[in-house]
């Protein structure tokens, strides 16, 4: 599942490419593209809209459009979002057909992803599922700190709870745990005030350095790299020596997700 470093790349990449169009048309072959809402009656609603700016919100793509009416794109397991020349030979799950002539295809093999309108007297129910930005000024030390404090969760399922920290996903929450030596069974009310300092750290540094490689891992439009220059130091490498203490890295399952941990490095 594409998580929060390839959504924004992905977000990052379209605004560049759309930002300031004007969409002339839009199709949803599929109906449980745009469910619960009709795809026709969104189709008129977003004939000859322009497309003021392309933001991402924890894992959903959002493309901003005039009254504040935001159209919201989320990937699901296997999305692709890019804009490509109007005589594309693909078969989308949604096609925007822009005034320049090219288009945005949205192309979903597995069918989980969406497509949304959100008008903004909807906009707090659809906020009310996402906690802070961690790479947003409101994701402070202090936030963290107090937060950790009223948790007992263990403090991976606590990273990966969307309405604490929106989008941080499996991946990112193993690494930086592993960044800031936290076992991720630990519950969050345990940490003192330096664990936390260096989970904050950790998280930011961690998720900064994997937006910049999956933006740059873009290779052409509706293709993603994943990672592909990011040194995993712990997810994926059951098995193999830590990269700090040698010791063998561990899998386990926590909350349905595979766990990778350093039981050495990581307290």
């Amino acid at each position: 599942m594409p998580e929060l470093p390839e959504v924004a790349a992905v977000a990052r990449r379209l605004h560049e490419s759309a930002a300031g169009r004007t969409i002339v048309s839009a199709k949803f072959p599929f109906a449980r593209t745009t469910r619960p809402q009709s795809g026709a009656a969104l189709a008129r609603r977003l004939k000859n809209r322009k497309i003021l700016k392309v933001t991402r919100r924890a894992k959903n793509i959002l493309i901003h459009l005039p009254d504040d009416d935001l159209l919201r794109i989320h990937l699901g397991m296997t999305g692709e979002l890019y804009t490509a020349d109007a005589a594309s030979d693909v078969s989308p799950r949604a096609r925007f057909a822009l005034d320049n002539g090219r288009e945005i295809i949205f192309e979903d093999s597995r069918h989980l992803g969406r497509v949304n309108l959100i008008h903004p007297r909807d906009l707090p129910a659809f906020e009310s599922g996402y906690g802070v930005e961690p790479l947003s000024d409101e994701f402070t030390e202090e936030w963290l700190r107090e937060h950790a404090a009223r948790s007992r969760k263990p403090a991976k399922l606590f990273l990966m709870d969307q309405s604490q920290v929106a989008g941080l996903g499996n991946i990112w929450a193993a690494e930086s745990l592993f960044v800031a030596r936290i076992s991720p069974f630990r519950a969050m009310n345990s940490l003192k005030p330096a664990k936390v300092r260096a989970l904050h750290a950790a998280i930011r540094e961690v998720l900064q350095a994997a937006v910049d490689s999956a933006y740059l891992n873009y290779s052409k439009p509706g293709e993603t790299e994943r990672g592909n220059t990011f040194p995993f130091a712990v997810y994926g490498r059951a098995g193999e020596p830590c990269l700090r203490c040698k010791r063998k890295i561990k899998r386990m399952v926590q909350g349905g997700r595979s766990t990778y941990y350093c039981p050495n490095c990581q307290r």
